[in-house]
């Protein structure tokens, strides 16, 4: 039997809600399209925040990637247990976590973590961990290119940081990290121009630590600002969002031709007043951040969500519409990446068909270490 439509499944009475649909043929074309921006997996360092699943992390290194870019010590270390060959951890390390990378480096000896910092204090805390570990440990320094959420200046304060992580005994300077995303005017050309603007204060920085470190590395934007960085062929780019996309990107980014590689699922579980249905889609089961009309764009029915608790999700529909007890919504989320955060499998689709599920273990704070 074929499917009416792409997202909808044959053995639908198989499917728990709520639940996400993962669709490996569409994800694996994400990631040959992001390929063919860069011209090398060399030139890919994907976050992966977005998927925290290792069947994708093995979809990504059988391509032929193998750095990638991490929030927690968690989706470092289910990069390490993939076989992943270079690991950033693209969040300042403090506290226990210092520990913990440490703790990492020795159990996955094969694989090489590198750190990030914007102050001279985590500098002296990296390296005091390391000395004490007796480890030599890959630094990159966050830069703060506007959108001021972490790094540093691009400014003489930048150049001293470098300075100062060089002299260091157990640290070595890996190269730059610099996130836009701050910058997704929906107008590419606009966008482009700004992220050129912006970046050219990065750049006089980059080339000046260059001529004293020449394997200086820049590692550079997220998915908005993907397309720009791929036109430059010394950047490194750090795509996440792209290898599942979402509904929020695909209206902000629409030269980005990439497909929605994972869908939620939901079903009616209450018809509590004319004009109303309750859906199993609470605030549990797609991420809340947004406003809440820009929480799910639905695939196969037309219904405005309104409303939400944690375990219900409430939907305006046309007083004539047919609904019934039960009825599965296919959706998109507006923003995949705390959506996927909230759940431990995929539901696979394969041929139309659920054919088995995928473990989200990058979801939890701590695997072994």
């Amino acid at each position: 039997m074929e499917t009416s439509t792409w997202y909808q499944v044959n053995n639908e009475s198989e499917l728990d809600t709520p639940g996400l649909l993962i669709y490996p043929d569409r994800v694996a074309h994400n990631i040959r399209s992001m390929l063919e921006m860069t011209g090398s997996p060399q030139r890919l360092m994907p976050h992966l925040k977005t998927n925290k699943c290792s069947a994708v992390i093995n979809l990504l290194l059988n391509a032929g990637i193998r750095q990638f870019k991490v929030s927690t010590i968690a989706e470092a270390e289910l990069a390490a247990i993939c076989g992943a060959q270079t690991i950033l951890l693209a969040h300042q390390l403090v506290g226990p976590k210092i520990d913990r990378l440490f703790r990492l480096i020795e159990r996955y000896p094969e694989t090489e973590f590198h750190a990030l910092v914007d102050q001279h204090d985590a500098v002296q805390n990296l390296n005091k961990g390391a000395e004490h570990h007796g480890e030599d440990l890959g630094v990159w320094i966050d830069v703060n290119s506007g959108m001021n959420r972490s790094g540093i200046s691009p400014s003489y304060e930048l150049l001293d940081l470098a300075h100062f992580l060089a002299d260091q005994t157990s640290l070595r300077l890996i190269g730059l990290h610099v996130y836009d995303g701050h910058l997704r005017q929906s107008d590419f050309e606009q966008r482009k121009r700004q992220v050129v603007d912006e970046f050219e204060h990065v750049l006089d920085q980059f080339n000046e630590l260059k001529a004293k470190h020449p394997k200086l590395l820049l590692v550079a934007g997220g998915t908005p600002s993907f397309c720009v960085h791929a036109q430059f062929p010394d950047r490194i780019c750090s795509p996440g969002t792209c290898v599942f996309w979402d509904w929020g990107y695909s209206e902000k980014l629409p030269e980005q031709a990439f497909q929605f590689g994972v869908v939620l699922v939901s079903r009616v579980i209450s018809q509590p007043a004319p004009g109303l249905v309750t859906l199993d889609m609470g605030h549990k089961a797609v991420a809340p951040e947004n406003p809440i009309d820009k929480r799910i764009l639905w695939l196969n029915r037309k219904g405005e969500l309104i409303a939400q608790s944690e375990e219900h999700g409430i939907v305006s529909v046309s007083p004539d519409s047919e609904v019934h007890l039960g009825d599965l919504w296919y959706g998109i989320p507006y923003h995949i990446c705390p959506t996927i955060n909230l759940y431990r499998e995929l539901q696979v689709v394969r041929n139309g068909s659920i054919s088995d599920t995928w473990e989200v273990l990058g979801s939890q704070r701590k695997l072994n270490v």
